[in-house]
Parts: structure tokens; sequence; C-alpha cells
């Protein structure tokens, strides 16, 4: 179920528990990729975890392919499901 939430789109489970999408493609794009990043994720690893090819990810985490809620939704559970962790200091 998706619907508008003060000019963001959220999307909800079952629950009631809903995360919000950023308005723009380029900034869930760019909030995915920086995520992505953060966690030292490929976008290979991650396609394999979605089922999709890496060229599917690549697309939508560039802003080439625009992000459905689903899409979006579907990648960012993947990407937080790895724990960031601070940089190591020597």
């Amino acid at each position: 179920m998706s619907r508008i939430v003060s000019s963001s789109v959220a999307q909800c489970n079952d629950y009631g528990y809903c995360e919000t999408m950023p308005t723009t493609n380029e900034a869930a794009a760019l909030e995915l990729e920086q995520m992505r990043v953060a966690r030292d994720l490929s976008r290979g690893w991650i396609a394999r975890k979605l089922g999709k090819n890496s060229m599917w990810v690549n697309r939508r985490l560039t802003g080439k392919v625009s992000l459905s809620v689903e899409d979006y939704g579907q990648i960012r559970a993947v990407i937080a499901s790895v724990a960031v962790y601070p940089p190591e200091t020597n």
C-alpha cells in the first residue's frame, strides 16, 4: 500500500509502519547510494539479494531509471539489513 504523506510517498506494511520515500527520484537514488556506500556493499550483492541483475540495481541507484515506491522499499530493506560499522582507527 502506498499513499502521499505531506509531499513524500510512504510505503506501509500490514502493521501500519511506514517509511517515507524522498519526493524526487534523484533524492531517493542518492539516499540509497549513500546507504550502500556507508555499508561498503556492492551493487551486485544487492542485486543478488533481490534476485535481479546488477544493471537493474545500477540504473536505479544512478537515477537513470525512476524508482517506484516498491523498488525503493525493496532496495532500502536489503541495504538496511546490513549494519553500519564505524571506520577502524589505528
